[in-house]
């Protein structure tokens, strides 16, 4: 018995032996690629029935439709009709570095010291045709005195100030004593022609009050 257990057992041992022969010649057998190809991606079958998906394309930048815009900013017609005059300008020439593009966009633009050489540009313009923009930053102490009785000479003058102190731009009346619009210096193109248009709507708002 103890024979025969030992055949079997032998026997059983010596076909194992050969089946993991046989399984490891196999695996040598197989040979690996080197550079496997990338998979397929899946695509996933739709819905004929689904309506198309959504597709958000972003339009192409035009140089000329962007201009426009911004000009559209810029009231041409209400300012073409405009004689403007700027009014001190300190050392870094906030006032002055837009003059060159203002002078295509108003009737007329001159620039002047101080309040009392503006007031004698504006004396002869026509009612409602007139706009100061002012720089109080280079003028005396008494700047607000002076605005003020500017304001009561000429109420038909559309004002705007500008100051480096002014934490923001108000295009409101908030400061309908002195003037129509406030503009924080320096100031960017957009922003210049924004408190000037502002300030003459509001010097009409003003006035009718």
């Amino acid at each position: 018995m103890a024979m025969q257990d030992n055949l079997d057992t032998g026997t059983v041992q010596g076909m194992a032996g050969d089946w993991l022969r046989r399984f490891a010649a196999g695996f040598r057998a197989a040979p690996i690629p080197a550079h496997r190809p990338p998979a397929a991606p899946r695509q996933n079958a739709r819905d004929p029935a689904l309506p198309e998906p959504l597709v958000r394309r972003a339009a192409a930048f035009d140089p000329a439709g962007a201009q426009a815009t911004d000009f559209d900013l810029v009231e041409r017609a209400l300012l073409a009709k405009r004689h403007v005059v700027l009014v001190g300008g300190s050392g870094d020439k906030s006032l002055l570095d837009h003059t060159l593009w203002l002078e295509d966009q108003v009737a007329d633009l001159q620039s002047a010291p101080d309040l009392g050489h503006a007031a004698g540009m504006v004396a002869p313009l026509a009612p409602d045709t007139g706009l100061l923009v002012v720089d109080i930053d280079a003028l005396r102490a008494d700047a607000v005195t002076a605005l003020q009785a500017f304001r009561d000479r000429y109420p038909d003058i559309a004002v705007v100030i500008g100051s480096r102190r002014f934490a923001r731009n108000d295009f409101s009346c908030e400061r309908a004593l002195i003037a129509d619009a406030s503009l924080r210096l320096p100031a960017r193109r957009i922003a210049f022609a924004l408190a000037m248009s502002s300030a003459i709507h509001n010097n009409r708002v003003i006035r009718s009050r």
